[in-house]
């Protein structure tokens, strides 16, 4: 460190010292802190991917474990289980899945993907990984299929061969299933692709193979030859096993379904054309094919068909999606509102031989998945408790809370049971895993997600699941709006006071104020409408309040009135007073249940023809003083939410003017003054080499609007409301209250320009400690309360600013007015930053920020330092991107439309999470099989065994050609691997040295009572010897 002598610090108090010599001694001075931060603090840790899977293919079930696995188009995989468990994995190139198969009670999964590759993934492990990996060369694959306590795959492909891959290593077998040899020797035509695989339940040596043009083939295993041939007249989709091993059935493109018997080869026993009538000639060129069927058993001898598809067509809708259900006689059509993408029937057992007794069927639609319970009449469906409902409206706002003292959580839960929100969610039929999530203060977390159609919903974010607790429908105030307004209700910005649970919404013309309320309220909803003076001159509508003798239907007349007079003088491009307000309370107004409760509306006027920074709203609170902040286009509103008083308006077009407003029917108006002189008041610019000071006439007054407020932090002594528009300006409005007076007076403070619009601005202490936001103050002095933390004290006042606009960070001296860092991003043609947060940690404090192409980029404080730039965290196909910060370094983002992604960046905080993560697999013992009794047996019904690892293992000879496939393992993977051998060698080795200290200890044990005995023996010897020599000279007659 450079010794500060007193020359350097005349020259910084001399007004002609340099921009750079005072930055470079501002950094000197402060080069102690926050030395402790290195790129190994952080990196880009996935936490856990909630909602609905985008895009969704395929679908598998265990019926051990008790999982569900979702295949999406986009590679990744979703593996659900009882409520809290709940895993996202993802393939290293983002290629469909097309078929997901459980190695059933194996702790394993296998994923077959469009790119003709095969990977296994271990399931046993915290973070499941993938152990092998197979991609074939010359061949498209088709279908998959595993036999039950099996270790060898049925792999099927385009070219209608089958071939025989070994689990364990994935090495492919000599043994191979040609199409030729399927087929009879008198046909000659190809009988296309494999379509589906399944092992006769009975007999292991016998394989049923469905191809694509009609061909059925029951395949002896174990003599290698066709046992069996059928030909059906249409195309096959599907085939499925009777529990007997003595017939199977098989659906087709045109909506029948054949059951064949294996004594028979000439036709099929039975044709079903369960939605029409067979007899009719051409009835079924009128059906839509069936996209599977599955066949299933139970004790009463009641045969249970679930199929796809399969319904007539209709010149209005030719297509409907559709699961029947047929259970003997009876045929149950249950039509669904999006494409059935797969479905599986939840059973209880593994063993297709037993009766498979399903209780549940499990139906991946393009957009939510159903789940159907099969117990009761009527086939009810199930709620899931994943939270897949996200995306029932777009998201348009997304924010995360940190909820550590419970101040709002239990309260949120206590109206979902008084709604009964959580009484569907305990008969969910899945119990697979094990959640290990503890009640830690690092995973209460709230994540608020606002909607296109007004609502707003609150989700319990746990370690890798998230579920909804609490909805609210902000349309219920409005009166219906005209069908070109259908979107103006749609959330744009949320903010939540977590500890005076205080909720602030605005949409596109009103700002929201809710209370958390725990009994019902029929109180009247206080309205303020707040418009443009200058553009729409509704100057007696600024600041109007009710009065507690005036209603407030006599009010919203009125109003309708004065608006109406001003609609006469509007420009054209308004066609009706909708147009101008298009939103309207509702006159009256009904009882507000439990919950959050409305208490104060906010109105505007809907802009026509403006950019979409001036036409977003944009609100900051000061719950301490009960401030509220509104700001849209070039005004700004300061209001009493509580007292439901607008108490200013400042216009952005003249800079340093305050519109004084008056309120004489309000028996709660404060009075307005300003206390302030342009010709007094100098600002400080803060430039990118350093700062200069300048008067208010050398300023841009051109602004196009306000992009962003905030007001100073609750432990700061004055209160001071930070203003950034799109033209790149920072302002300070101090604000100062007097109470014998009851008036406030706000003064222009300093005046910053960066490059680009403003997007966020931090405060930190002269130490390098960010001060925390209105709604983090008590969580700020509970952390540093053995540091005395006192609001009054200017220890713990804001020293130091980071402002951020779409272009440029930069960390500013509040005292001397310096810019003491600067970074930007314009070398990245095309990037601009969405959000920026401050934090500080153990090791220091670091500022992060997100651009809109989804790069993660940390820099350290003060000095910029670069700690990660991270991989893109989403696309940029999404229409719009949600992103938010909370604190213990956690961001969340809309992944996709359809889910929200949640990571940590510290490396601290995820090792110490890693050990309450969801586990997987969990040790079960499976059903035993049906044992087959003696009249059964003499009756037919036996089981037959096969050695698979003698006919397709290494035992048989040589294994396939090199040619057909390709073995490979990521590096992701084994990386992975090594670490968990890594660390799994550590425990074996400090086992191994705690074995050696006791087996030491016992050996220095046993040492010293050797020493002992010895002692004992060497005694007795002595006395032995002295008995001996007494008596040894005397007769007997002498003793």
């Amino acid at each position: 460190m450079k010794k500060v002598t007193l020359k350097r610090v005349l020259d910084v108090l001399t007004p002609t010292s340099s921009p750079a010599s005072a930055q470079k001694i501002a950094l000197d001075a402060t080069n102690g802190h926050n030395r402790h931060l290195d790129p190994s603090h952080f990196g880009k840790y996935k936490i856990a991917r909630n909602g609905f899977p985008y895009k969704p293919t395929c679908l598998d079930y265990d019926p051990v474990q008790s999982l569900l696995a979702i295949g999406t188009f986009e590679g990744s995989i979703r593996i659900l289980g009882k409520l809290g468990v709940e895993m996202h994995l993802t393939h290293e190139l983002q290629v469909p899945v097309i078929q997901l198969v459980f190695l059933v009670n194996e702790g394993a999964l296998l994923s077959v993907c469009a790119d003709d590759s095969i990977h296994l993934w271990n399931l046993r492990q915290k973070q499941p990984a993938i152990l092998h990996s197979l991609k074939f060369n010359k061949e498209r694959l088709t279908h998959c299929y595993i036999p039950y306590q099996s270790k060898w795959i049925y792999v099927g492909t385009e070219k209608g061969n089958i071939y025989m891959c070994e689990v364990e290593n994935f090495a492919l077998s000599r043994y191979c299933l040609s199409w030729n040899k399927a087929i009879d020797l008198c046909q000659r035509s190809h009988p296309g692709y494999v379509v589906s695989i399944a092992e006769n339940p009975v007999d292991e040596s016998k394989m049923a193979v469905a191809y694509s043009t009609g061909l059925l083939v029951v395949w002896d295993i174990k003599n290698s030859v066709t046992e069996r041939r059928y030909n059906a007249d249409y195309g096959v989709t599907s085939i499925s096993w009777h529990s007997d091993g003595k017939e199977f059935l098989s659906s087709h493109i045109n909506g029948t379904i054949c059951i064949w018997n294996l004594r028979q080869t000439t036709k099929p026993r039975q044709v079903l054309l369960p939605h029409g009538n067979p007899e009719v000639f051409d009835e079924s060129k009128k059906m839509n094919k069936i996209d599977k069927a599955v066949w299933a058993s139970n004790q009463e001898q009641n045969h249970l068909i679930v199929f796809s598809g399969g319904l007539k067509e209709v010149q209005e809708q030719p297509f409907v999606p559709s699961i029947t259900i047929m259970q003997g006689k009876s045929v149950t059509v249950l039509e669904m509102d999006f494409p059935v993408m797969d479905f599986q029937c939840l059973c209880q057992t593994p063993w297709k031989s037993d009766f498979q007794q399903p209780f549940a069927v499990a139906i991946l639609l393009e957009q939510e998945m159903v789940v159907v319970d099969l117990k009761t009449l009527g086939f009810p469906c199930l709620e899931t408790p994943y939270g897949m409902d996200i995306h029932d409206s777009p998201v348009t706002c997304l924010k995360m809370y940190f909820d550590d003292g419970a101040r709002m959580m239990p309260k949120l839960n206590e109206v979902a049971l008084l709604r009964g929100s959580h009484s569907k969610a305990k008969m969910w039929p899945l119990n697979g895993g094990e959640d290990n999530n503890t009640d830690s203060k690092a995973e209460s977390n709230v994540i608020v997600t606002g909607h296109v159609d007004g609502s707003i919903r609150f989700w319990e974010a746990k370690l890798g699941y998230m579920f909804s607790i609490y909805k609210l429908r902000t349309l219920k105030l409005f009166e219906k709006c005209l069908a070109n307004h259908e979107n103006c209700f749609a959330i744009e910005n949320i903010d939540v006071h977590v500890e005076k649970q205080i909720l602030i919404a605005s949409n596109c013309a009103s700002v929201m104020v809710y209370s958390l309320c725990m009994h019902h309220s029929d109180h009247i909803i206080e309205c303020l409408n707040m418009c443009d003076m200058e553009q729409i001159g509704c100057e007696n509508l600024i600041g109007k309040t009710k009065g507690n003798n005036t209603s407030q239907n006599e009010h919203q007349e009125s109003d309708l009135e004065e608006m109406n007079g001003v609609f006469e003088e509007l420009p054209q491009s308004f066609d009706s007073i909708e147009d101008i307000f298009p939103q309207r309370l509702k006159s009256s107004q009904p009882q507000q249940n439990p919950g959050f409760q409305a208490k104060l509306l906010c109105f505007f006027k809907h802009q026509k023809e403006q950019s979409a920074n001036c036409q977003q709203i944009v609100f900051a609170i000061h719950a301490s003083n009960d401030l509220l902040s509104i700001a849209r286009s070039t005004c700004i509103f300061v209001v009493n939410y509580l007292t439901k008083v607008c108490l200013a308006k400042i216009s952005l077009s003249d800079f340093g003017s305050v519109s004084e407003v008056k309120e004489p029917t309000s028996p709660m108006q404060t009075e307005i003054s300003s206390s302030f002189s342009k010709e007094d008041q100098i600002f400080q610019i803060s430039g990118a080499s350093g700062s200069h000071v300048t008067n208010t006439s050398d300023l841009n007054t051109n602004f196009e609007g306000v992009t962003f407020a905030t007001f100073s932090p609750p432990v700061s002594a004055t209160v001071c409301l930070w203003i950034g528009t799109n033209a790149g300006w920072l302002s300070e409005y101090i604000i100062q209250s007097q109470k014998k007076t009851n008036s406030i007076h706000l003064n222009n403070g300093l005046r910053f320009q960066l490059y680009e619009a403003i997007v966020y601005c931090g405060f930190l202490t002269s130490t390098w400690i960010v001060l925390p936001r209105c709604a983090d103050v008590q969580d700020f002095i509970a952390a540093n309360s053995s540091v005395d933390v006192d609001q009054n004290t200017s220890t713990n006042s804001a020293e130091y600013i980071v402002a951020c606009s779409k272009q440029q960070i930069k960390l500013l001296k509040l005292s001397t007015n310096t810019c003491m860092q600067s970074y930007s991003v314009e070398e990245m043609h095309g990037t601009e930053i969405l959000v920026c947060y401050l934090e500080t940690t153990s090791n220091g404090s670091f500022v992060s920020f997100i651009t809109n192409q989804g790069i993660l980029i940390i820099l350290s404080l003060p000095t910029f330092s670069l700690l990660l730039v991270s991989s893109p965290l989403f696309q940029a196909r999404l229409p719009s991107v949600q992103v938010c910060f909370e604190k213990f370094a956690k961001c969340a983002f809309v992944s996709s439309p359809s889910e929200i992604e949640r990571i940590v960046l510290s490396t601290d905080i995820y090792e110490s999470i890693q050990e309450n993560t969801c586990q997987l697999f969990m040790p079960r013992n499976p059903p035993e099989r049906e044992q087959v009794g003696i009249l059964k047996s003499i009756f037919g019904k036996s089981y037959a065994t096969l050695d698979r690892d003698e006919l397709f293992g290494s035992e048989a000879g040589e294994s396939a050609s090199k040619g057909i496939a390709t073995k490979y393992t990521s590096m992701n993977s084994n990386l992975q691997y090594t670490n968990v051998g890594t660390s799994e060698f550590v425990k074996d080795l400090q086992q191994l040295r705690k074995n050696v200290s006791e087996r030491g200890q016992k050996l220095g044990d046993l040492e010293e009572r050797t020493q002992q005995m010895q002692m004992s023996a060497s005694k007795f010897s002595s006395n032995a010897h002295n008995v001996m020599l007494k008596f040894k000279n005397k007769k007997w007659y002498q003793l």
